[in-house]
């Protein structure tokens, strides 16, 4: 390379440098002003502090192991890279041109950035190191080696992770150095071989030797890392081959490899490739037959023969662990006797739960509010939640969304960088509706509706601007020069100036210019509409969409959380509040099995400990310590000791909004479909697994699985309704229902998990045998055929299992909806108990079906019947059957006709009763 493009090359690479260097300090200077702005400065200064602390010094670790390997390998490679230059012509001995100096700063450079780099790598442990200086017991020890479950939390991660990036070191190093050499002519390809000097086997062999130690140490964490063996189907982690023969495998592994690390060490006099050689390949050899063949064939051979026999403490020792970890312990099994003998009286003495039961399914109540309540095209709603408020005195449970600003520019009046960030800020309001009414035309009935709010039931919002919502991703700039849209009133705009705390005071040249860069947005800069009181308000969105791991606001401040993924609004003392659950989860609690995808340890526990809160107007993050047992919660609350506030500091008007989470719900409920099974012989045998069932829903014509739902309910054995989270559970394989899992939400007995126990020696209908019978009833099946027909397409909704007294009671809504951009509309209800099996206008026509026979309505006696009645009674048969057959072979004209002549005989009937 000539200097000059040596120089071009090196000022290149300086301006990049000083253009990322740039865009990352101005990065990390605006995001402590949006730390400060919200008060968790300290949050950023512990997280930024342990990053570059981390930084420097696994970047010096690095630089110190690589710099000293490649100062030894451009010394020793010195003799080789003069003399191949060494070319005698007419007897004399030519100088060789000196590079040594470029190249010496080229290997500087090429050190610095490896550091760079394996420091960045090092930073990924900030987390890890913070637990690992602030660790909390769990006052429970593992059942192999006896150490406190805070070991294998808290002090594991670091080891492994530092084992790991030594390893990389020395690799990245070994590999660094050999380029070196190769440069110098130290290690070349000459005559069809590799030729090397002593030095360069002297050299490796070094390496090789560290490298061995550390597969050895390695090995010595392996052995607790038997503690999250997935070799066996029937349960997770160690088992009998794991502490009979893997552990001692490993054992005489890390004994191998420091006994190669000696070899090689004194390789170091020898200078061969012999050793090196054969003990690399009497490592791979060691790892196939004394790492998997003898566990292998020792499993098979000993174990799998008398596999119960030899496993039965370890299938213990993971059926009690994985109950601990998700506190599937603490469910209180309740027998329930599952009758079917309710009457109309039952019904009438619950009315309250009846009358709670949600008939609004959020998917297609989704477009429903979005057809006739978004009012202009930049509204939008993103998701419908589920809540409960005291209305009228009456405790009731609502679906309700947030108004958001559409996301997509083209939405917006005109796509221009001044209504994007300026004018067209915020959202507003929200939607409201009862769960269960029905309104004119089967639409719902608005508690709050239109712009601005109209209530109807006293519920007011006080601050119906939305700044901050699930999917509000673009950065505003509010309190300028530029009025903001606040709302449409008839054929005029209302205009609004912010007036909250939230965002960072925009109060000079150099912030502007840093968020300029921040963006790579120079209007930022260039505008005359911002002030020195204007604030600049960005990652203000909390949803999970379009990708995205985590709600943005709320992970940037805890990012070592994990947020449920779905955040839901709740109207408290007139304010809008977002409230998102937040759990602390970990994937190293000894023998519990992991939740996620097979054969991947991504968690295996997990505890709802936080509750986090937003103002939709001001932006103000709360983080609640809700669970203060966890101790993975008073680890965090150790290291960050100004972020969470008591859980006695929520208002009994927040608290009354706060519910048990449904993705927690949905994990606990799963595994407690395997783990009910306590007795080792049986959860090893399988013989009493529950799945969660399936269930016909919206258009789609095949079952998918259940999800959980809020519902309003009464106990039995309670004397009022209260707000629960619920799923039905069926025996793996069958249809009947075998389990009833229910959250508690409200007041002294949040969070107590429940499940009803149902007697195996009967039937009690489960979801998929409550579809199948409404799919095989006539009258059901004609009706919704003919609104097939009719261009309209049926959608089902939620199957609800309700229990009433000491029976269950199932509900099933029926939307109508126009196929070309339909908006649903509830045109039908269906209930069955027992036997019985109708569908009504609304829940009370179809329970009053149901329920007629326990009325004492007088069944008349065919035998007594007139004799032209018995007549026109076999002519409206032969009509109706006639009918079917028109239909099923798509005559509709012909089964028009016939569906007149059936009427026109039942007119007959009804005049000579």
């Amino acid at each position: 390379m000539s200097k000059r493009a040596f120089v071009i090359l090196i000022l290149g690479f300086a301006v990049f440098a000083a253009f990322v260097g740039l865009r990352l300090l101005s990065v990390i200077y605006t995001d402590y002003l949006w730390f400060s702005s919200l008060g968790f400065h300290d949050v950023f200064i512990t997280i930024i502090r342990t990053k570059t602390l981390a930084f420097f010094a696994f970047g010096s670790v690095f630089a110190l192991i690589c710099g000293i390997s490649i100062v030894a390998a451009r010394r020793y490679g010195q003799p080789t890279r003069i003399m191949a230059l060494e070319v005698i012509i007419d007897g004399d001995v030519p100088i060789p041109p000196d590079h040594s100096l470029r190249q010496r700063y080229a290997w500087i450079g090429i050190v610095a950035l490896l550091s760079f780099f394996m420091g960045v790598a090092g930073t990924s442990a900030w987390s890890v190191v913070l637990k690992y200086i602030n660790p909390t017991s769990f006052d429970l020890a593992d059942p192999i080696f006896g150490h406190d479950i805070a070991f294998y939390v808290f002090s594991l991660p670091l080891y492994n992770f530092l084992q790991g990036w030594f390893i990389s070191a020395i690799i990245v190093t070994g590999i660094a150095s050999i380029v070196s050499y190769h440069q110098d002519r130290a290690v070349r390809y000459d005559d069809k071989r590799w030729i090397t000097t002593p030095h360069v086997r002297a050299h490796v062999s070094i390496l090789a030797a560290i490298l061995a130690l550390l597969l050895a140490w390695g090995y010595w964490l392996k052995k607790y890392e038997l503690l999250y063996s997935f070799r066996k189907d029937a349960f997770f982690g160690a088992g009998y081959t794991d502490l009979n023969i893997q552990i001692w495998a490993y054992y005489l592994m890390l004994f191998g490899l420091v006994v190669l690390a000696g070899l090689l060490f004194y390789n170091v006099r020898v200078r061969t490739w012999k050793i090196p050689g054969f003990g690399a390949a009497g490592y791979l050899g060691a790892i196939i037959v004394v790492s998997w063949c003898i566990p292998i064939i020792f499993e098979l051979v000993v174990v799998r023969p008398n596999e119960f026999d030899r496993e039965k403490p370890y299938i213990q020792h993971a059926i009690n662990y994985t109950r601990k970890a998700y506190r599937l312990d603490k469910i209180e099994e309740v027998p329930f006797p599952g009758e079917s003998d309710l009457t109309a009286d039952d019904i009438a003495n619950n009315q309250a739960t009846i009358q709670s039961i949600p008939l609004w399914d959020r998917r297609p109540l989704m477009d429903t509010y979005s057809q006739i309540q978004e009012i202009r095209s930049y509204y939008k709603f993103r998701s419908v939640d589920v809540d409960r408020y005291r209305i009228d005195g009456t405790y009731r449970q609502v679906m309700l969304a947030a108004r958001e600003l559409a996301r997509n520019p083209r939405d917006l009046p005109g796509d221009t960088w001044v209504n994007r960030h300026l004018v067209y800020t915020h959202g507003y309001g929200l939607v409201m509706s009862p769960a269960n009414e029905i309104a004119a035309e089967g639409l719902p009935g608005f508690l709050l509706k239109d712009i601005p709010p109209v209530t109807s039931n006293g519920i007011e919002v006080v601050r119906p601007e939305l700044y901050y919502g699930e999917d509000m991703r673009d950065y505003i700039i509010v309190r300028t020069n530029t009025p903001e849209f606040d709302y449409p009133k008839g054929d005029e705009n209302i205009y609004t100036n912010y007036q909250g705390r939230g965002g960072v005071l925009l109060d000079g040249f150099l912030k502007r210019l840093l968020f300029s860069i921040r963006f790579v947005d120079p209007f930022i800069l260039f505008t005359d509409a911002i002030t020195p009181q204007s604030r600049i308000v960005f990652d203000r969105h909390i949803g999970t969409r379009f990708g995205e791991d985590a709600p943005r606001r709320f992970d940037k401040i805890a990012p070592f959380l994990r947020f449920d993924n779905d955040p839901y609004l709740a109207v408290v003392e007139g304010r809008l509040l977002w409230i998102q659950d937040a759990y602390t989860i970990s994937n190293m609690f000894p023998y519990s099995m992991p939740y996620g995808r097979p054969y991947v340890r991504e968690m295996n526990y997990i505890r709802n400990s936080v509750k986090v809160v937003l103002d939709a107007y001001n932006g103000s993050v709360t983080f609640y310590a809700w669970d203060t047992s966890d101790p993975l919660l008073k680890t965090y609350m150790a290291i960050f000791p100004h972020l969470f506030k008591s859980a006695d500091e929520i208002g009994p008007a927040l608290r009354a909004h706060l519910r048990y989470p449904i993705d927690l719900f949905d994990i606990q409920a799963a595994l407690y479909n395997t783990y009910h099974m306590t007795t080792p012989i049986v959860f090893y045998n399988r013989e009493d697994v529950w799945e969660i069932p399936t269930e016909y829903y919206g258009t789609v014509d095949r079952p998918i699985r259940m999800h959980p739902y809020y519902v309003m309910a009464r106990l039995p054995g309670e004397d009022r309704e209260e707000y629960i989270l619920m799923l039905p559970a069926t025996p793996s394989n069958k249809p009947n229902m075998i389990g009833w899992i229910f959250a508690r939400c409200d007041g002294e007995n949040y969070g107590r998990l429940v499940v009803y126990k149902l007697p195996k020696e009967k039937l009690i209908y489960g979801p998929m045998l409550i579809e199948q019978r409404i799919n095989q009833d006539t009258d059901i099946s004609r009706e919704i055929t003919l609104w097939d027909q009719r261009g309209s397409d049926v959608i089902r909704g939620n199957l609800l299992v309700i229990p009433i007294r000491n029976s269950f009671i199932y509900v099933e809504p029926l939307y109508l909806r126009a196929s070309q951009h339909g908006m649903p509309e509830l045109k039908r209800v269906l209930a069955v108990h027992g036997d019985r099996l109708a569908m009504g206008e609304d829940l009370n026509d179809a329970l009053n079906r149901v329920f007629s026979i326990t009325k004492g309505v007088p069944v008349r006696d065919t035998e007594d019947l007139p004799e032209d009645l018995k007549i026109l009674a076999r002519q409206a048969y032969q009509q109706f059957e006639t009918a079917q057959k028109h239909l099923q072979a798509g005559a509709f004209s012909d089964y028009g006709q016939s569906v007149e002549a059936l009427r026109q005989t039942l007119r007959r009937m009804n005049e000579n009763e």
